[in-house]
């Protein structure tokens, strides 16, 4: 694709990551900081106002989602092109979530050149996952969301409780509970209860951490 034709706009919300893709970027495309974003030590190059249908915009994950739900960010009023997320420690988890805002996504330990791509690609009308959120695009797909409710038991029942005890700690019935751990039991894969923990972790649905800091 010409040069000419593709545009970036870095309003990535971590500093680091944002003057680290503005510098992988800068060399093969038009890279500008958005307002709001972080300045690099030259001069971002004028953007053409007539690209503003490929001019891709590249964000973190949480600035997606509030893009994506119309609670828009100085420097993202406004866009009409395609989003990149660049995203640390990528998960099943944020992919879903990924998925709700539309854009396309690479992991911020992704190696220059294959950000380069994203951009072309993007710029070109194409979709872009980088492999690392391509595998877990399929785990998620695979694998449906818990419902908020589905979550808290999850979350409960990580944490090693049992049915009885998650009943009186939600304030639900028994049978409710009961429910709620067979649609887990069956969304995340896991054959046991004491499979689900270790599933929920690998699939992103909740944190690797000691149950007290959940």
């Amino acid at each position: 694709m010409p040069r000419h034709t593709v545009q970036v706009r870095v309003a990535h919300g971590h500093a680091l990551l944002a003057a680290g893709i503005r510098a992988a970027l800068a060399p093969h495309v038009p890279v500008a900081v958005a307002a709001g974003g972080t300045p690099g030590i030259d001069q971002p190059p004028p953007l053409d106002d007539q690209l503003d249908d490929r001019r891709v915009l590249i964000i973190d994950l949480t600035q997606a989602l509030a893009l994506h739900s119309d609670d828009l960010e100085a420097g993202t009023a406004g866009h009409k092109g395609p989003v990149l997320v660049v995203e640390s420690g990528l998960t099943a988890r944020k992919v879903r979530a990924l998925l709700r805002t539309g854009a396309s996504c690479v992991s911020a330990d992704a190696c220059p050149h294959e950000l380069v791509r994203a951009v072309h690609a993007l710029a070109a009308g194409e979709a872009y996952f980088c492999p690392v959120a391509s595998g877990l695009l399929a785990d998620a797909i695979a694998h449906p969301d818990l419902t908020p409710r589905e979550q808290h038991v999850l979350e409960l029942l990580s944490d090693g409780l049992d049915n009885k005890s998650i009943a009186r700690r939600m304030d639900i019935a028994l049978g409710t509970v009961k429910c709620h751990v067979k649609a887990i039991l069956a969304k995340t894969g896991a054959r046991t209860r004491t499979g689900v923990a270790a599933q929920a972790i690998r699939q992103g649905w909740i944190d690797a951490r000691p149950p007290a800091h959940r």
